[in-house]
């Protein structure tokens, strides 16, 4: 730990959400070494699921949410006098500012920063801040500028808000944080180099990656099991940049051929009917589970019980790509091979032939024909398994990188690192 404990704040729109462990890991993380640690956000969990870690630190204690708001700019104005009443002097000038073009920008008109400023008074100081995805940033330093909050902004970009927002929004939708922000921390050599593309300053981007707790997966050979099926696993949400749909037909293709394959997806979302619809239309629903949200036990669990781990990641239609992830890491820390494809970041953590077997997007041949070179051999699943276990233990292990994480905060703040 650095010298004297540091006062970190971190916002993200909702906390906690089980689904979203890598940052999550990064603020236990933090809560662990010894820092002083706050949470923001706008939401709790829609399902009322907390992690067990958040109960375990004391986290929901040290998080606060941002006022409900009404919809509708209109409406948050005629309604923004409640927020001052009984305010101190000071949070109702806060407060104004918030409202105020000349501080907040254009922003100021939507009438939705004096709401989000709300948890933050009577103002707040911390060594550091952090945005947990790019707009998080973005909001981090309107509050910054209104003066409800103050500390180095340090801003994580992890997928969806380097792609499908920046091309929603436009290439400069950065531009304001880039200027003054102090650290920008993309998960992949990938989203650094997007990051230099759109304006950011190369002296400012350290690529941080996201990683898991490695103890919790026990390494083990994987090799065929007289008689049974190659078993592959998918983890994940299921929405177009999954690229599930391309692996049930895979495993059609190779159904139809003869094979013996059998296909677990553990997750859940919106595509679900579609997706059980293609695995009947493709004769082999009796071949593809759908396991449903499962808890990260139940999860490790059914990878372990699996042969191949696969993430047929796509770029979907609105511009949403990955980051790295941590669905992979956690199968190679299992020792399982991995299938997956030549997109966004995967290929900084699987290298082909090596860890497993990577194919181009939105393939459903390439990605059957990796099953097929599987099959034929299998001597190269434990071989492929022991290579993937070393690469996670060696760059992804949650430890080592809160450790990394830690020295970063206390360079930027002018304290002694680890």
């Amino acid at each position: 730990m650095s010298a004297a404990p540091l006062r970190i704040a971190y916002l993200v729109d909702q906390f906690p959400v089980l689904s979203e462990t890598p940052y999550l890991n990064q603020i236990t993380g933090m809560v662990r070494r010894g820092h002083e640690v706050d949470v923001y956000a706008d939401y709790p969990p829609r399902d009322g699921q907390w992690h067990p870690d958040v109960d375990a630190l004391g986290l929901r204690a040290r998080t606060r949410y941002a006022a409900p708001a009404p919809r509708g700019h209109l409406a948050r104005l005629r309604a923004v006098h409640s927020l001052f009443a009984g305010r101190l002097p000071d949070e109702r000038r806060l407060l104004h500012r918030a409202l105020n073009p000349a501080v907040s920008g254009l922003h100021a008109l939507s009438a939705r920063l004096p709401w989000q400023a709300v948890p933050f008074l009577p103002a707040r100081s911390y060594d550091v801040i952090h945005g947990c995805f790019g707009p998080d940033g973005i909001r981090l330093d309107r509050l910054r500028r209104v003066g409800v909050v103050s500390g180095r902004l340090v801003t994580s970009f992890r997928g969806a808000d380097i792609t499908r927002y920046v091309q929603s929004r436009g290439p400069r939708v950065y531009r304001g944080l880039f200027a003054r922000g102090d650290l920008f921390m993309p998960v992949s050599d990938d989203f650094a180099q997007r990051l230099a593309a759109l304006g950011a300053d190369p002296a400012k981007v350290v690529v941080h990656r996201t990683g898991i707790d490695v103890s919790l997966f026990a390494w083990r050979p994987r090799a065929p099991r007289p008689g049974a099926p190659m078993r592959l696993a998918t983890v994940a949400r299921l929405v177009e940049k999954k690229g599930i749909e391309y692996v049930i037909r895979a495993v059609g293709t190779l159904a139809r051929e003869g094979a013996d394959v059998e296909y677990v997806v553990i997750g859940d979302g919106a595509l679900r009917p579609q997706l059980e619809a293609l695995a009947a239309a493709e004769g082999v629903a009796a071949r593809v589970r759908f396991a449903g949200w499962r808890q990260q036990r139940e999860v490790r669990d059914l990878l372990d019980a699996s042969d191949v781990l696969v993430a047929a990641s796509v770029t979907a239609k609105s511009g949403d790509q990955e980051g790295i992830p941590n669905a992979v890491k956690e199968g190679m820390a299992l020792g399982l091979p991995v299938v997956s494809t030549l997109h966004s970041g995967i290929p900084e953590l699987v290298d082909d032939g090596v860890h497993g077997l990577l194919v181009p997007e939105r393939d459903s041949a390439a990605l059957a024909a990796a099953f097929r070179t599987l099959l034929a051999h299998p001597a190269s699943w434990a071989t492929m398994g022991r290579a993937a276990r070393e690469k996670v233990e060696r760059e992804y292990d949650i430890e080592k990188l809160n450790d990394r994480l830690e020295a970063h905060y206390s360079r930027l703040v002018g304290r002694d690192s680890p």
